[in-house]
């Protein structure tokens, strides 16, 4: 049985308009996607990420930038907060692109890392003490003028005795470098610094007990301001570098 001329006129007709409808939810389809919204909060999102890391980076790189000592000092202390900021600016760039369950489950990760990293934060701020910190000992220039030393005593963290740090920091720029060359938990305690050349430097160490002071001597290259050597004391003398 054949179709009339009417039937497949018809069908001819349905045809176009059913073809129509698929192409139209096609295009819908198509269009669907983040809004110029979205990708505005992800771009200040990432943004903030890469700002807050990169502090953090140069806090405890050596040798690192150094717009103002009390700042680095601060940045340092509060370093948890701001990696746990960073943490939560991703999991906001992550929920404004990801689609479908990835949606809430990355940026949920993210979020709990943050929340994680804030408490532990918090927790060693209140029990270590971290409010005491970073007071001065002495300080000392190079002949040429162009290094400062700095002694500085705290107990960051700690609670049952005082952290030393001696640092090497630029002189004249607006944003000096720093490097740190002695680090020592409970002794010894860094007292004096001489510098033979402009580079070069003795760092006596000891209590007002000691009859014998300890001297280290550290070498700083000129162009990046690194030290040959990092004198850290924790259990027992360790020295970084050759």
């Amino acid at each position: 049985m054949t179709d009339t001329p009417k039937a497949s006129q018809q069908n001819n007709t349905k045809m176009p308009a059913k073809q129509a409808v698929e192409t139209g939810e096609k295009n819908k389809k198509r269009r669907r996607g983040r809004s110029s919204f979205a990708w505005f909060v992800a771009g200040l999102a990432i943004s903030a990420a890469i700002v807050l890391g990169g502090i953090l980076w140069n806090a405890f790189s050596e040798p690192r930038y150094v717009s103002s000592p009390p700042l680095n000092i601060f940045i340092q202390k509060f370093s948890g907060y701001i990696l746990s900021a960073a943490l939560i600016a991703i999991a906001i760039f992550c929920a404004c692109l990801l689609r479908r369950r990835w949606a809430w489950l990355v940026p949920g990760g993210f979020v709990l890392a943050g929340a994680v990293v804030g408490v532990a934060s918090t927790v060693l701020l209140v029990l270590g003490g971290g409010l005491a910190c970073g007071k001065r000992q002495f300080e000392t220039a190079s002949p040429d003028g162009r290094l400062l030393v700095v002694a500085m005593r705290g107990n960051c963290g700690e609670t049952t005795a005082f952290t030393y740090t001696v640092v090497v920091r630029e002189l004249g720029p607006s944003f000096p470098r720093q490097s740190t060359i002695f680090k020592s938990f409970d002794g010894p305690i860094p007292t004096e610094v001489s510098f033979s050349t402009d580079r070069t430097l003795t760092l006596l160490t000891g209590k007002p007990s000691d009859k014998i002071l300890g001297r280290y001597t550290v070498t700083i290259e000129r162009k990046s301001l690194r030290p040959d050597k990092v004198w850290r004391f924790r259990r027992g003398p360790m020295r970084d570098g050759s």
